[in-house]
């Protein structure tokens, strides 16, 4: 299973997409620089949904995203 539409979701996408193994999340808040904080309160939402649906999944891979020169 694969969360995600973006450049990382999409090259793990041929080997993970219909996988009931492993879950690969690589969504997320794509400005970091944003304020509103609902933004970055639904993708948290978001994560810890996935993390609950996909419990039993040998692998649960997370990539996030910081920037080093942001707020």
């Amino acid at each position: 299973m694969i969360f995600g539409s973006g450049l990382l979701a999409r090259a793990f996408g041929s080997q993970f997409a219909n996988s009931a193994t492993s879950c690969i999340y690589a969504a997320g808040v794509s400005n970091s620089n944003l304020s509103d904080q609902r933004e970055f309160d639904r993708e948290q939402d978001r994560l810890m949904v996935a993390m609950g649906q996909h419990r039993s999944a040998e692998l649960f891979l997370y990539f996030g995203t910081c920037s080093a020169n942001g707020p």
